[in-house]
C-alpha cells in the first residue's frame, strides 16, 4: 500500500452549534400545529414536554424555504409556560405548497419530526404511487428525512355541490364496508367512484371507508396509522376524497370513516420524540390485553385535544357523516379493572362519552359506531347515549 498526505482546504469540517435559546411567550390565539397568521406567513407551534417536564435543547423548522438546512432565521422560540416551540415563517409565494419538518436536538442527539397537524404527509414511499391515482405528486425532496408535512397559505378550495346532506334515519342504515385498496381494479378513489352505480343498485345508504388516515406504507388495511389529519395519498388527492364524498351524498349515501384512535405507529410524531417510558402520550404498558403498536394515553390532555381536533377536521373539511371507532375496548387507562374487555370500566365509558360529546358539538346528527365487545351494562350505557 502507498499513502499520500493531503490537505483538504475546500471541505473542511465546521462544527455546528445551535444559536442561543430564545425564551418568549407565544402571541394569543395560536393553536398547536400550523397557524395561518398573515397573507404570506404561517406561525408554527409544536408541543415538546416529556413525562418529567423535560424538552429538547433546540428546535429548527427546516423545509423548502431553507433548503432543509438549520438556519438561524428559522430557529424556533421556546414558550416554557405553554411547553411549546413556536416561530413565524414568511414566504414569497402564498399559493405555493411548502414542505417542512422539525429538527430537534438534545446534546449530540438529533431527531426529525413531522408536524402532527399537517393536512398532508410526504415520505420516501411516495414514488410507488401511480400518477393516475395522484397526478403531479412532487418528488420527495433531497435533504429531508422520514415523514414531512406541508403548509399552503392560499389552498385550493373545493366547491361542494351537496353540502346539505342529512342522514334520514340513523337507525335504518344499510352499510357497505369498503376497503379502497381491494374494491376496484385500480385500488383507489378513481376506481371506487366508477363503481358508485353498482353500490347504489345494491340498495345501500351508507359506505364505511376502512381507515384512510395516513398509514404505514401504501398497501394496507389502514390500521397502522401514522397521523390523524393527513389522508393517505395511496388512494388519491384531497380533492378526490372530497369529490367521492360529494358524489356519495348526491346519491343519498352517507360516508362513515373507520378511525383508529386506540394506537399509533412508531413513525408518528408523538412517538418519535421520547422513549416510551418517558412519553406522556402513550402507555408504556397497555392497561388492557388488546394492545397493538403504541397504546394511546386517553387521559393526556394534549393528545386527547389532538384527536378531537382531527374529528372536527374530518367533519368540517371533508363533510363525513360519522365514524366507526376501532378497538374501543382499549380506550382505558384503568389497570385495576381485571380483563377490561369484559368488566365494566367507568373510565373507558367516560373517555368514549367525551369523544362522542365532542362529535355531537360539531355535527349533531353524526353517526358514531364502536367496535365494542365488553360488559352488557357498559354496552347498554354507551348505546343509550
Amino acid at each position: 500500500d502507498q499513502f499520500v498526505s493531503l490537505t483538504d482546504n475546500k471541505n473542511a469540517y465546521v462544527p455546528w452549534a445551535p444559536g442561543e435559546l430564545v425564551l418568549e411567550s407565544m402571541p394569543g390565539g395560536l393553536k398547536h400545529g400550523i397557524n395561518y397568521t398573515g397573507a404570506n406567513e404561517v406561525t408554527l407551534v409544536f408541543y415538546d414536554k416529556d413525562k418529567n417536564g423535560g424538552h429538547y435543547d433546540y428546535c429548527y423548522a427546516v423545509g423548502d424555504f431553507s433548503e432543509w438546512e438549520r438556519r438561524s432565521e428559522y430557529a424556533m422560540k421556546r414558550d416554557e409556560a405553554a411547553g411549546c416551540w413556536w416561530g413565524t415563517i414568511t414566504v414569497e409565494d402564498p399559493s405555493k405548497e411548502y414542505r417542512f419538518q422539525y429538527r430537534m436536538g438534545k446534546g449530540e442527539e438529533e431527531i426529525r419530526v413531522q408536524d402532527p397537524y399537517s393536512e398532508i404527509y410526504y415520505n420516501g414511499d411516495d414514488h410507488w404511487i401511480s400518477s393516475s391515482t395522484y397526478p403531479e405528486l412532487p418528488a420527495y425532496p433531497e435533504g429531508a428525512r422520514g415523514f414531512i408535512g406541508a403548509f399552503q397559505i392560499e389552498k385550493p378550495s373545493y366547491s361542494w355541490q351537496h353540502d346539505n346532506f342529512k342522514i334520514e334515519d340513523e337507525d335504518d342504515l344499510v352499510i357497505y364496508e369498503l376497503l379502497l385498496r381491494d374494491f376496484s381494479a385500480t385500488g383507489d378513489l378513481n376506481g371506487a367512484m366508477a363503481q358508485l352505480d353498482y353500490l347504489e343498485d345494491l340498495g345501500i345508504n351508507a359506505i364505511e371507508l376502512m381507515p384512510i388516515q395516513e398509514f404505514e406504507g401504501n398497501d394496507s388495511w389502514g390500521y397502522a396509522p401514522v397521523g390523524y389529519f393527513a389522508l393517505d395519498k395511496a388512494y388519491g388527492t384531497r380533492e378526490m376524497y372530497k369529490k367521492f364524498i360529494d358524489e356519495c351524498h348526491k346519491r343519498g349515501i352517507a360516508v362513515i370513516v373507520d378511525v383508529v384512535y386506540n394506537h399509533l405507529t412508531g413513525n408518528n410524531a408523538f412517538d418519535k420524540m421520547y422513549s416510551l417510558n418517558n412519553n406522556p402520550f402513550f402507555n408504556a404498558e397497555a392497561p388492557h390485553p388488546y394492545s397493538v403498536f403504541e397504546d394511546i394515553n386517553h387521559e393526556n390532555e394534549v393528545i386527547v385535544n389532538h384527536i378531537k381536533r382531527s374529528l372536527s377536521y374530518l367533519l368540517t373539511e371533508y363533510k363525513v357523516d360519522g365514524f366507526r371507532f376501532g378497538l374501543t375496548k382499549g380506550f382505558t387507562n384503568n389497570k385495576s379493572t381485571e380483563s377490561t374487555a369484559s368488566n365494566y370500566d367507568a373510565d373507558r365509558v367516560a373517555i368514549l362519552k367525551g369523544y362522542n360529546d365532542h362529535i355531537r358539538s360539531v355535527k349533531e346528527d353524526a353517526v358514531v359506531i364502536l367496535e365494542h365487545f365488553c360488559s352488557d351494562s357498559e354496552e347498554k350505557e354507551l348505546g343509550e347515549v
